[in-house]
């Protein structure tokens, strides 16, 4: 139900009040250890059906479980937070409201443009992802990476909007104010707000909301995210689907925030660098918009006509280099750092994700 204010005097008693109408989600058999391996557990699954283990219960609650994927391998969630609604926490209010590549600040007047380099680097993004050792575990695992929505996290202009199943997670980005070289400060003064998102609403919400598994790549599993996808006419603040609730910045309120969240948050991790030398690169590759063409659905026999088209307008129009026998890669150092954080993940990645028990089902 709609609060009957709309304004609240702090983050704190706003949080309270949209906890107190979305609570956690009841444990059920939490982190349990199981005497089977997680693969044996995850294969040959028939559809409707889930299979019932006993572990050794484990002493404290895992933030994570590990679900069944959409393409025949499996995703990594958030485990606990409210699935009732989604939010979405903002400083500061933007009218319009709208996914990264369709705001004021990027590289061209001509949407249309900005959405060609935006495909074309998501698509270089994913290239080399799979070249990262980081993401090695992920396929080990046969987690399902969403590199559009990974590529939005890492801060690569998409047609995705940030939200999230977290209310704390929601509450730490109204507060926090982001620097251009991503050094945050507390608010201090002004209004501040939290939207409350009624997906549930829709008819078939996984069409436009997408939750993004929790992997090597860490960053938005930690920040329990999600994404919608919002085309250049939806302002997302003016949706029927959507509540906005504002509240009044306090210096206090926001740096306690901040030093709880902060540094889990936004996890220093490698893959962070491999986003940079992207975003910063004066350069395209004809390879990386091919694979683009190739991933939004492009005919064969049309993508290397539309390769041209897309490589001339980055050319003549952005200035960009477009290099057509050339290929990123990863530096030394990259791989360096990569296989750094590999090796940590291997022995604490897991650490933090269950399974849901539940009983199988009758025939």
């Amino acid at each position: 139900m709609p609060f009957p204010a709309k304004c609240f005097q702090s983050i704190d008693e706003l949080a309270a009040a949209l906890r107190s109408d979305d609570p956690p989600a009841p444990p059920i058999l939490p982190g349990a250890r199981f005497h089977l391996p997680e693969r044996e557990v995850l294969g040959d699954m028939p559809p409707g059906h889930t299979f019932e283990f006993f572990g050794e219960a484990l002493p404290e609650q895992r933030e994570f479980e590990r679900v069944h994927g959409t393409k025949g391998g499996n995703k990594i969630i958030a485990f606990g937070d409210g699935k009732q609604f989604l939010y979405r926490g903002q400083n500061r209010r933007w009218e319009p409201c709208l996914s990264t590549v369709w705001r004021s600040g990027q590289p061209s007047n001509d949407r249309e443009l900005n959405h060609i380099l935006s495909r074309t680097r998501i698509a270089e993004f994913e290239k080399l992802l799979k070249q990262h050792p980081m993401m090695e575990l992920a396929r080990e695992e046969q987690i399902e990476v969403d590199y559009d929505a990974l590529a939005q996290h890492y801060g690569i202009p998409t047609f995705w909007l940030d939200i999230t199943s977290s209310i704390d997670v929601a509450c730490f980005f109204a507060v926090a104010r982001f620097n251009k070289e991503g050094v945050i400060s507390p608010c201090e003064e002004g209004t501040g707000m939290i939207y409350r998102v009624h997906w549930r609403s829709f008819e078939d919400p996984l069409r436009f909301f997408t939750s993004i598994s929790h992997s090597p790549a860490s960053r938005p599993g930690r920040q329990h995210g999600w994404s919608i996808g919002l085309n250049r006419q939806v302002d997302f603040d003016s949706q029927e689907f959507v509540e906005r609730f504002d509240f009044v910045h306090s210096r206090s309120h926001s740096e306690c925030i901040i030093s709880s969240f902060a540094s889990r948050l936004f996890p220093s991790d490698s893959i962070t660098d491999v986003a940079q030398t992207l975003k910063n690169s004066s350069a395209v590759t004809m390879s990386g918009i091919k694979f683009a063409l190739e991933r939004d659905g492009c005919p064969a026999q049309e993508i290397e006509r539309w390769s041209l088209i897309w490589g001339e307008r980055l050319c003549n129009d952005l200035g960009l280099d477009v290099y057509l026998d050339e290929e990123f890669a990863l530096t030394d150092a990259q791989i360096q750092a990569g296989l750094y954080d590999a090796a940590l993940a291997h022995k604490s990645f897991l650490s933090e994700v269950c399974f849901r028990l539940v009983r199988t089902r009758k025939d």
